[in-house]
């Protein structure tokens, strides 16, 4: 593939079940990190599927916190969300969009955002770069790719359209 253009950045948040935040002791980063540590392989997070973003951010979490983490794939992140809800899998990593009517009813502890300030929505969830783990601190993006040997007149003429749809 070669890239055309970058659509869209979007900031993701990591959430806990309420309950089994509270059950557990995790109300920050490195209370979950804590956690982890002390029962290696105990702690699992959903993610909507094998290669979704929120896959990559707990494997971020993994390798750059060096904590053991059982990833726990799902069909969508609709099946994810409602087993974080129902307490079958405690950790969360979604688009903040998805998550907050849920966290704002008092069901999921949202404990940091990746973006690079706090969100007017979230205003008492700090970054993970605020959390003291800037390596985290990765929104997701969206764009348009083509095909490898698509002529480059063609992907400047659809970057262009995307550019001034987008302004």
């Amino acid at each position: 593939f070669v890239g055309i253009t970058q659509m869209v950045t979007v900031p993701n948040v990591l959430v806990v079940n309420a309950a089994k935040a509270q059950k557990l002791g995790i109300d920050s980063v490195d209370d979950l990190v804590a956690y982890a540590k002390a029962n290696p392989g105990k702690l699992s997070y959903g993610s909507g599927g094998n290669g979704s973003a929120g896959h990559l951010a707990g494997e971020m979490l993994k390798q750059g916190l060096d904590i053991d983490v059982v990833h726990i794939p799902y069909r969508g992140a609709g099946p994810a969300i409602n087993d974080v809800l129902g307490g079958q899998v405690p950790v969360y990593f979604d688009q903040v969009a998805s998550s907050l009517p849920h966290i704002q009813s008092g069901k999921l502890r949202a404990i940091a955002v990746s973006w690079p300030e706090r969100l007017a929505v979230l205003p008492d969830v700090p970054t993970y770069a605020e959390a003291g783990h800037p390596e985290l601190n990765d929104p997701s993006w969206f764009g348009l790719v083509a095909p490898k040997n698509t002529p480059a007149e063609q992907i400047a003429r659809v970057q262009k359209a995307v550019a001034e749809a987008l302004q």
